[in-house]
């Protein structure tokens, strides 16, 4: 019998059907994709053509029921009111117990047949008949492969319907079909594919009655909004059922879901609210931080900090080396970090912004204090934000107004706030009984001499836990400054302790942060020490953050140490003039002003500045910071020749430059030499190998002392364009040494001077074509060619007596515009030594030069023609712009054992 079930026909004699039906499976199994089921095929037709060619037997007598139960079985099939009513079906299967065991086992066959090719039909239903017929029972009768595929058929009848079928009695049939149709294809959906692929059948637009059956619209609504799909009907079917059952925690996370997907973001909101603060539901803090991204963006840094949860400890181990000493201080889960990354993905803004790039890398925290100690629009907000920077760095006062924060009406501001009182509450348990804050505040307040420091501290995980002790603002005297400083390193500590060191400075001069008044808010006296550590940490960047506004918010009592300091800033912030003009009115008795000179002075400041500084400049700090060169000799007398050469300074200076020279060279003999020489104007070259010795750059040092030697040899010419820019690329490129950076910054630097102070500022207009010392831009040289050829063309339409006079005034024209447009170009002396030997060159070269672009720089011969504007930032910001393709190569470079 499993030929014709392989076949899909009933058994016959008639060998055209047999063949037909073998024709009709045939592309199902082409031999070379599915090569056993075409075998199994093969096998089937075969031995159905073997019992069609059989002589037929003599027909025993068949009962008179047989035919009866498959027409009765195709009326039930036929019948919309039965085809899918288990009752009826079941009815059926009683008609079957009425026929003999042989006639059934033939009908088996052919039910099951008619059940697999009926198309649409109640599972249900089917197993009815399944489990009467014991059709997997009898699989081992059958080949392999039709075995397989029946029991794959009885598996996928296990699956339940999706609902009651015998609710569709009444229905059409085609609206049966229809309807299990689409909800067998939701539930397959839902459980074996994607679920944007359940949403994007879902969405789609139909129209199908469905079956008054709660469990099917329960789960429905389960599956929508698992899904996503909106559904305005569901919703308020689970609002009503949330209403009625409110401490259900999973009805509540279904119309919080429902909410979302159909944007009622109020109802969305209280549902994921209540969730988060009633059950810790796992995706309200997700859910909450989107719908806030929607709403109100400047809030998600304030939630994605309210969310980050710390476990609690209810005792701290004893051991101050142990990880247990950390649970309770400030720190960041996974799950955090990764959400502050998704953040700053979305390019927020201003506070934001501020806020998300602190988590993100802690050297930011200047621009986030800018923010906090300046007006803003929002004073909430601002608030907020000062009590999630307190969280990890405000003092105990702080932390316990954050802890004691009252009740807000907002909901975004009570989400932040609530978990804010939490984390505050954590933190100061921390520092009040935790073993590691005891140990070491007892230590730095200890009043003996020499105290013993608690040896584990410095331990496996003590100098975490101090280091987030330490990272919480307070006024700490001189003795403890030291004695922090004598056991840790806090500028080696990521995140570090902000700005203790000057902390540390300022204590050594006398200066200690006053304590706090109890009768002014807290952050008061956080926001006058912040303004002055923040100026002394970065006091070039924290300058340009300052404001009037926030100056004024500085309420700093009369006779406070930093109130001289914020009175000089904001005459100076009025006055617009340049940093530099500040350091000269700075107060070095101030022990405030003194340190912010000191960092304004240094030449790490000075090379990342935007500007090339001034070589006066450039001599102050070096006196100051002759530890940034490393010990670097070679780059730092570069570096001091450089300054030697500025045409403005003075004797007494140049006297100091030679001193120091001379202390830097000790017994180096390149070193030595290059001294004796250079005032004379001669440079002189240190041997490759020596370098290469030291780990200096060879081209770049060698390039430098060519541009050197140029501007010492004539003080109104300077190095080309593309050499600077390749001096600029060095200095710029990290992966040199400061010291030679510093030294290539003071070569740039008096390249920039020479040029302020030797190119020619008169302008000379494009047709002075005898000013052959002023340069002309191309498109001006365009257009004196443009005339000089018209001027060619009129000739012979002038009297003869005049022809000799115009040319001569046109050889005159083109000649002295071509050496005026070369002096834009300041070609270099070969070029002009070509054009003298072959002069058939300089017609080719005059058309060459409207298309050749002119020299951006300013030269000797003035600046850049055709109206080209200086940049803003100076040579420096032009040279970044320029980038040559191909770098500049030293003019002379000495061979190894060659030089000093």
């Amino acid at each position: 019998m499993s030929c014709w079930i392989r076949l899909g026909i009933e058994p016959t004699k008639d060998q055209n059907t047999i063949r037909g039906a073998y024709r009709a499976r045939l592309p199902e199994h082409h031999p070379e994709t599915d090569p056993e089921g075409f075998q199994a095929l093969r096998e089937a037709y075969e031995s159905a053509l073997r019992h069609a060619r059989e002589e037929p037997q003599t027909p025993r007598e068949e009962p008179a029921a047989a035919p009866g139960i498959l027409d009765e079985f195709r009326a039930l099939l036929e019948d919309s009111t039965r085809r899918y009513d288990p009752p009826a079906w079941q009815a059926f299967v009683r008609q079957l117990d009425q026929l003999p065991l042989e006639t059934l086992e033939d009908v088996s066959w052919s039910l099951l047949q008619g059940v697999r090719s009926c198309g649409m039909i109640s599972r249900e239903c089917v197993r009815i008949l399944a489990k009467r017929l014991a059709w997997s029972q009898q699989l081992l009768r059958l080949d392999f492969e039709a075995a397989r595929e029946i029991e794959g058929f009885l598996d996928h009848l296990e699956q339940p319907d999706p609902f009651p079928t015998g609710l569709m009695g009444q229905w059409s049939a085609i609206a049966q079909q229809e309807t299990l149709w689409y909800l067998n294809s939701l539930e397959y959906l839902f459980h074996q594919r994607p679920l944007f692929e359940y949403a994007s059948f879902a969405n789609l637009h139909t129209c199908l009655p469905l079956p008054a059956d709660d469990a099917l619209i329960q789960r429905l609504m389960v599956q929508f909004a698992i899904a996503e799909v909106p559904s305005p009907s569901l919703y308020e079917r689970c609002a009503g059922q949330q209403a009625a059952d409110p401490e259900n925690i999973d009805l509540l996370f279904l119309l919080a879901q429902h909410a979302t997907i159909l944007e009622r973001i109020p109802e969305a909101l209280s549902s994921w609210a209540m969730l988060h603060w009633q059950f810790h539901h796992p995706q309200a803090p997700r859910r909450l931080i989107e719908l806030c991204h929607g709403q109100q963006p400047q809030f998600v840094p304030l939630l994605i900090q309210a969310f980050d949860r710390q476990q609690d400890v209810d005792a701290w181990p004893q051991g101050l080396e142990e990880q247990g000493q950390l649970f309770g201080s400030f720190a960041q889960s996974p799950e955090t970090l990764s959400r502050w990354y998704i953040a700053r993905r979305t390019e927020p803004d201003g506070l934001a912004a501020a806020f998300v790039n602190w988590r993100l890398d802690d050297e930011c925290e200047t621009n986030l204090l800018a923010l906090l100690l300046d007006d803003h629009p929002q004073p909430a907000l601002q608030r907020l934000y000062r009590y999630a920077w307190g969280l990890s760095r405000g003092n105990e006062r702080l932390l316990r107004e954050i802890s004691e924060a009252p009740v807000s009406t907002d909901l975004y501001e009570e989400l932040v706030l609530r978990e804010f009182r939490r984390q505050a509450a954590q933190r100061l348990r921390w520092l009040a009984e935790a073993p590691v804050p005891l140990a070491l505040g007892g230590y730095l307040a200890s009043e003996e001499r020499y105290p013993d420091f608690p040896r584990p501290l410095g331990k496996e995980f003590g100098p975490l836990a101090c280091r987030n002790w330490l990272r919480h603002m307070r006024a700490f005297d001189q003795r403890a400054l030291y004695r922090v400083f004598e056991q840790f390193a806090p500028r080696q500590m990521y995140p570090r302790p902000f700005a203790l060191d000057h902390q540390a400075r300022l204590a050594k001069r006398g200066l200690e942060l006053p304590p706090e008044d109890d009768m002014a808010p807290a952050w008061t006296w956080h926001a006058q020490g912040l303004f002055i550590l923040a100026l002394l940490e970065k006091p070039e960047r924290w300058l340009g953050l300052i404001s009037p506004s926030m100056l004024r918010n500085l309420d700093y009592p009369a006779g406070h140490p930093f109130a001289a300091t914020r009175d000089l800033l904001g005459q100076w912030l009025a006055s617009g003039t340049p940093v530099e003009a500040l350091l000269s009115q700075l107060d070095h008795a101030n022990p405030v002003q003194a340190l912010l000179a000191d960092e304004l002075c240094t030449l790490d400041s000075v090379m990342a500045g935007e500007h090339l500084p001034r070589p006066a400049l450039l001599i102050k700090t070096f006196a100051n910071d002759r530890e940034a060169f490393a010990g670097d000799r070679y780059s730092m007398t570069l570096f001091l020749g450089a300054l030697f050469l500025d045409p403005e300074l003075s004797d007494e200076d140049r006297g100091y430059l030679l001193e120091q020279m001379k202390s830097v060279a000790d017994d180096d003999p390149w070193c030595e030499k290059f001294r004796q020489y250079l005032p004379k104007r001669k440079i002189q070259r240190p041997a490759r190998k020596v370098l290469e010795r030291q780990g200096i750059d060879s081209d770049a040092f060698y390039l430098a002392l060519d541009a050197l030697e140029k501007m010492a040899a004539v003080d109104s010419a300077w190095p080309a364009s593309r050499a600077l820019a390749t001096l600029q690329m060095s200095k710029d490129d990290p992966a040199n040494g400061n010291g030679l950076r510093l030294a290539l910054t003071a070569v740039l630097a008096l390249a920039e001077r020479l040029m302020a102070l030797k190119t020619p500022v008169a302008a000379v207009a494009p047709w002075q074509f005898w000013r052959i010392d002023r340069r002309l831009g191309r498109r001006s040289y365009g257009l004196m060619m443009g005339l000089c050829a018209g001027l060619l063309a009129s000739i012979a339409w002038m009297p003869s007596e005049l022809h000799v006079l115009a040319a001569l005034f046109f050889i005159g024209a083109g000649l002295g515009t071509w050496v005026r447009r070369l002096r834009d170009r300041e070609q270099p002396l070969w070029l002009w030594i070509a054009m003298v030997i072959f002069p058939v060159l300089i017609p080719l070269y005059m058309l060459a030069l409207l298309v050749l672009p002119s020299d951006v720089l300013p030269n000797r011969f003035g600046r850049p023609g055709d109206g080209q504007a200086a940049p803003t930032g100076g040579l420096q910001a032009l040279l970044r712009q320029l980038k040559p393709k191909r770098r500049a190569r030293p003019a002379s470079v000495l061979e190894p054992g060659d030089g000093w």
